[in-house]
């Protein structure tokens, strides 16, 4: 069985344990979730096992999202995970400069349900496995 590593970047519990429960009742795909509340952790995480899939707050403690993603690709060129950012409210200032980051999804926590969510993931793993599979394709 596969299981995607999907890492879960929120300072709120609460947030955390909504987004773990969505992806544990997705009967379609099998994860294991990581966890951390603020930038510096997430790329501690990411140091010891880089995660498919990035589940973002916009806010966190110690950076937004797009120092993070900033960081992320600073400190992981070769690297390149599939980003969710979720954020308390729309900003199309933000969702763009996020797009251009590569973000694969910009959601508003307020709209968010349990199938928008696994969505979301499902299709920024798709775009992850096939990065994957270019980067082989490229090197073997």
């Amino acid at each position: 069985m596969i299981r995607h590593q999907v890492l879960l970047v929120d300072d709120c519990l609460e947030d955390r344990v909504t987004y773990r429960r969505f992806l544990e009742k997705d009967s379609n795909l099998h994860y294991q979730i990581r966890e951390a509340t603020c930038a510096e952790t997430a790329l501690e995480q990411c140091d010891q096992q880089f995660p498919d899939t990035i589940v973002l707050d916009y806010l966190l403690p110690d950076a937004d999202g797009l120092e993070f993603l900033a960081e992320l690709k600073q400190q992981f060129p070769e690297r390149s995970p599939s980003v969710i950012l979720l954020t308390g409210q729309g900003n199309e200032a933000v969702a763009l400069q996020a797009r251009q980051l590569g973000v694969q999804a910009f959601l508003v926590k307020g709209e968010l349900t349990a199938p928008l969510f696994r969505e979301a993931v499902h299709h920024a793993l798709s775009l992850s496995v096939n990065k994957a599979a270019e980067t082989l394709s490229q090197t073997g």
